[in-house]
């Protein structure tokens, strides 16, 4: 059972039988804590963009030049395109019906215009909001899964073993047991910024960062939780998203 461990008090002692079954678990809770760190750290950016870009004259002044560029292009090219085909159809082969009517031929000019220039009128709208919107929920859920598997690839390798973590202070030690053979896997001071949860405990180098500078597996929370509070590792708030 583990201790608490509080000033001088003996060192921590936990130890959790890792599996498949524990690893698939942890794996959920992992990409879930993954996915909103990455949402509210794609948030930061796109907000963070906005202010240096007008602060900077020269930042601002770029993208400005290729938003009016993007959208005149668009409207010259598009609008020359409809006009030299509703020239062509009217003066230099008025009876050809291209489309196979007359209707089609001259519908195809006008609406060739309309899309010239009716995006004009909303695109710097289009692009303000767009770097404000948060990535697609599916594309950071797959890539919350894929650092998430990568993250727990040596352990499912070496499953099923016992994960025994011994934790004096700060200082900590990380073996698996197998079978009559206890390995050490890592021997580290731990640091950072916490995040606690029922199967992981991530230690973040920021608190904002997105990927874990240390995983550690376990099914005693409330243990592990208590001594790493009591040795001045902040809890890192929930992400928000906006």
């Amino acid at each position: 059972m583990p201790s608490p461990a509080h000033g001088n008090a003996a060192p921590l002692h936990l130890s959790t039988r890792v599996d498949a079954a524990f690893l698939d678990r942890a794996q959920q809770e992992l990409e879930a804590v993954l996915q909103a760190r990455m949402t509210a750290a794609f948030v930061r950016r796109a907000l963070a963009w906005r202010p240096r870009a007008l602060r900077h004259g020269t930042a601002f002044a770029r993208w400005r030049l290729l938003r009016v560029v993007g959208s005149r292009a668009w409207v010259i090219g598009l609008s020359a395109l409809s006009l030299a085909w509703l020239y062509f159809v009217l003066e230099a082969a008025p009876g050809a019906d291209l489309l196979g009517s007359r209707e089609a031929d001259l519908g195809l000019g006008a609406a060739g215009l309309a899309a010239a220039w009716f995006p004009h009128r909303r695109w710097a709208a289009w692009v303000d909001r767009y770097t404000a919107r948060p990535p697609r929920s599916r594309l950071v859920g797959l890539m919350a899964r894929l650092n998430a598997r990568t993250l727990l690839r040596q352990a499912r390798r070496a499953a099923p073993f016992e994960a025994q973590y011994r934790l004096d202070g700060t200082r900590a030690v990380y073996a698996r047991i197998a079978g009559d053979r206890r390995s050490v896997v890592w021997e580290r001071t731990l640091a950072g910024w916490r995040h606690s949860g029922e199967h992981v405990t991530l230690l973040f180098k920021t608190e904002t960062a997105e990927m874990p500078d240390c995983l550690i597996l376990h099914d005693a929370p409330a243990s592990f939780e208590t001594h790493l509070a009591a040795h001045g590792i902040k809890a890192c708030l929930p992400p928000a998203a906006g």
